[in-house]
């Protein structure tokens, strides 16, 4: 098949190499390009990091590389503990996370810290404070949205050139469908189907597109799956 990625370029290799390896085409249009922007607290008794720029633009900043952390899916926690952290705890989700939290530590526990971007998909520090948490976010980058796609994509997409277009947010969503506008490429949605990782990014694909699979679990293991990669 022919895959069109949109993530970030920092995060985008890894994925790229895996499905070329599957014997894929894989093409790319990052939607969005993280950058710092400010700096983790160090004193904070617990961290949570929900996405991998949580972990390299929050945690590689942090000194003590003892203290518990809790992460959200598999390769988050794979790249938590690749920066050293001893006690790194894995979450399904974040929603299992809420869960995880409240069964294994108190609200006494001290200061909670979620390194996070600037757009959330859930308010993961003002869930734990309803709580009795002492919980805050502390924002240490932002996903730039891409203002301007390589025109030759638009026009494959728009020629029904890709079979699978992958997204891993919703934001990454909506900046593809502004680039199909701006381009006049709508007649490509018909010809195109789209994976995305979770029913929330589902929700803001466009109703055009020939088909949506949504994935069963928020990881890009599950990802593949319902887009078929494997049975290539």
């Amino acid at each position: 098949m022919r895959i069109l990625l949109t993530r970030s370029a920092e995060l985008c290799e890894k994925t790229a190499n895996a499905l070329t390896a599957l014997g894929h085409e894989v093409f790319h249009a990052p939607t969005n390009t993280p950058i710092a922007v400010g700096s983790p607290p160090q004193d904070a008794n617990v961290y949570i990091v929900s996405s991998q720029n949580g972990v390299f633009f929050g945690l590689a900043n942090l000194t003590n590389k003892d203290v518990k952390v809790f992460a959200v899916g598999d390769e988050t926690t794979k790249q938590a503990k690749s920066m050293g952290f001893n006690v790194v705890v894995r979450a399904a989700d974040s929603k299992a996370l809420l869960t995880l939290i409240q069964q294994t530590i108190s609200p006494q526990v001290g200061q909670i810290i979620h390194l996070s971007g600037a757009h959330m998909a859930r308010d993961i520090a003002g869930c734990l404070s309803s709580l009795g948490y002492d919980a805050h976010a502390a924002v240490v980058y932002e996903a730039v949205a891409t203002s301007e796609v390589n025109p030759a994509i638009m026009q494959q997409f728009k020629e029904g050139h890709f079979d699978r277009v992958l997204f891993y947010s919703a934001r990454a969503v909506t900046t593809f469908e502004a680039w199909v506008k701006a381009h006049s490429a709508e007649s490509g949605y018909e010809k195109t189907t789209a994976a995305v990782l979770s029913k929330r990014i589902a929700n803001a694909l466009s109703p055009q597109w020939k088909k949506q699979q949504i994935s069963a679990e928020p990881n890009e293991k599950s990802l593949f799956k319902c887009a078929e990669v494997y049975q290539y």
